[in-house]
């Protein structure tokens, strides 16, 4: 994964950008350190960090259940990084990776199997763990928001670490900026695959044509 990752890297740095986000959390979890130390000064951001951050704040009881995928939980990341920010809080890090399979698959899902699949993962997190704050630690999730505040109680708190990261990063990149961004989309696998999915997640229809095949060097 970190070697992948100064691969993915290097190719974006030859393209000119001025920031990176790190936007998987496993990777986050994984190459953050060697990401920063090989392209310094470039500013790096992860996304658990943010996520983090904001659960702590929202948090009333210190109780706080985090959904993310079986590599993440593994590595624990999460848990340190809330743990550190807040010593007496509660943590619960479930492995959901179901949910990236049904992100990625949404069109023409019944709505039912959708909310019924979802309340299944969140199921112990409120009722016996007693969390008030759910952090979404994958960003794949996003893509399933309906669902997840749907199935919540009113006095569960979603919090999106992809949504935390975003806001960071436009903040810092804001200041810095001295003209317009350029949208270049890449992908090292199937362009039409990528073009389906990056219409799920940025809301908006990608033509196949707008996305470039790259190789990792």
């Amino acid at each position: 994964m970190e070697r992948y990752a100064l691969g993915a890297t290097s190719l974006l740095v030859q393209r000119g950008i001025s920031a990176l986000v790190v936007a998987c959390n496993t990777a986050s979890a994984v190459a953050l350190p060697a990401l920063r130390n090989e392209f310094s000064p470039l500013p790096v951001f992860g996304v658990v960090e943010p996520g983090a951050r904001a659960a702590c704040g929202e948090s009333s009881n210190g109780r706080i259940a985090v959904l993310a995928t079986e590599g993440t939980v593994r590595g624990g990341a999460y848990v340190r990084a809330i743990l550190e920010k807040r010593p007496n809080a509660r943590v619960l890090a479930r492995s959901a990776s179901l949910l990236v399979t049904l992100a990625e698959d949404l069109e023409g899902q019944e709505e039912q199997l959708c909310e019924m699949i979802v309340q299944q993962c969140l199921r112990g997190l409120i009722e016996s763990f007693l969390a008030d704050t759910l952090l979404l630690g994958c960003t794949h999730f996003p893509a399933l928001r309906r669902y997840f505040e749907h199935s919540l109680p009113s006095s569960v708190t979603l919090v999106d670490s992809a949504a935390e990261v975003a806001r960071e990063v436009s903040q810092a990149v804001s200041e810095a900026r001295q003209s317009g961004p350029r949208r270049i989309l890449l992908t090292t696998d199937n362009v039409h695959r990528f073009a389906r999915l990056g219409s799920i997640f940025l809301g908006e229809e990608i033509p196949p044509q707008n996305v470039e095949l790259v190789e990792i060097p």
